[in-house]
């Protein structure tokens, strides 16, 4: 079942007017889920960075 982000109106906006958007947050927040639901024709690129001290 999905679940409707609040973000997806703005990014669907954002990419018809930017080139690039860049989605940011927490692991297992829906971000990929999200860009797949929205469809629209646009590359995404999943970017990890593990915190290392």
């Amino acid at each position: 079942m999905y679940v409707k982000r609040h973000l997806e109106e703005q990014v669907r906006y954002a990419s018809k007017y930017y080139p690039a958007v860049m989605v940011c947050g927490q692991r297992q927040a829906g971000k990929s889920t999200m860009l797949h639901t929205i469809k629209t024709n646009v590359y995404h690129i999943l970017i990890f960075v593990q915190n290392r001290r």
